[in-house]
């Protein structure tokens, strides 16, 4: 059976010296239903940079993002991703 449509997310984040970051990201929606009618459960997922690269299928819709970096310190930020074609960079989802 057929799922929602997804789109692409991928970029890779570095330090204030072009260093590769090592961070956690933790996403996390609400409940919906996506824009192609499919009942979307709300829910987190926890996903490590790879050498500061990220890249993540999500169905078009609002999230929460928490940046966990390696030092400690955190960042929020909601991201909303577009019904349009990908990939997007964080930039392009980032509100």
């Amino acid at each position: 059976m057929p799922g929602p449509s997804l789109r692409l997310i991928q970029d890779k984040l570095v330090n204030a010296d072009g260093s590769a970051s090592s961070a956690t990201l933790q996403i996390s929606w609400q409940p919906s239903i996506s824009t192609d009618g499919f009942a979307v459960a709300g829910g987190v997922q926890t996903v490590p940079l790879v050498r500061g690269s990220f890249s993540m299928n999500l169905t078009p819709g609002s999230y929460q993002v928490k940046y966990i970096l390696q030092n400690g310190s955190q960042r929020k930020e909601t991201w909303v991703v577009p019904s349009s074609a990908g990939p997007f960079r964080i930039a392009q989802v980032r509100q």
